[in-house]
């Protein structure tokens, strides 16, 4: 099904609530934004938060160290500074 939403002074946009239950994004939800061959691409992204203990470790890991490397990794793939 196709949406139509507008641009607001501020360039935000209001996904629709049908889409936001489908993928069960929340406020504060991270959504990755790419541009790809003129299109605007919207992606949910995963909180560290909700990752973690999802991971069998050799040695114990720490919530923070967890945090550390997913934004680590996160920044690299999105060039997020």
């Amino acid at each position: 099904m196709q949406y139509v939403t507008t641009v607001s002074s501020k360039g935000q946009i209001v996904i629709p609530k049908a889409i936001r239950d489908e993928l069960e994004l929340s406020p504060s939800a991270l959504i990755s934004i790419s541009l790809i061959d003129g299109n605007i691409i919207a992606e949910p992204m995963t909180r560290s938060d909700s990752i973690y203990g999802s991971f069998k470790v050799k040695s114990p890991i720490n919530k923070h160290k967890v945090k550390e490397i997913y934004k680590t990794t996160i920044s690299k793939k999105f060039r997020i500074s």
